[in-house]
């Protein structure tokens, strides 16, 4: 096994670890160690990904790779939308139903029936 691949798996089980203590709060470091870790984590894959699967070198994809793909659109995925998806849902529950007014213009919530 390469050193990259050896620190991949190393990094991924690290995380995981991290990342379930943070959850349960069974450590009162774990979140500030897996903020940590993640940002070291995302920069390694990138780099990783990025020298492996560049157009100017030829490379043959291995499980490993395969897993690292996975873990780059993973973090991709939830850094962005699920950050997104949270604040759309909480504003979505804050927001209040708009008061009718006595005039007869009606606005979209009246034809909706919200």
């Amino acid at each position: 096994m390469k050193l990259y691949e050896m620190l991949f798996m190393y990094l991924t089980y690290t995380w995981y670890i991290l990342f379930a203590l943070a959850s349960m709060k069974l450590w009162t470091f774990a979140q500030l160690y897996l903020d940590k870790i993640t940002y070291y984590y995302n920069l390694f894959v990138a780099l990783v990904l990025m020298y492996h699967f560049n157009p100017f070198i030829k490379t043959e994809i291995t499980k490993t790779h395969k897993k690292m793909v996975f873990s780059a659109a993973s973090f991709v995925f939830i850094s962005v939308r699920l950050e997104q998806l949270k604040e759309d849902l909480r504003r979505d529950a804050l927001k209040k139903k708009p008061e009718k007014k006595n005039n007869t213009n009606k606005t979209i919530y009246d034809y909706l029936n919200i």
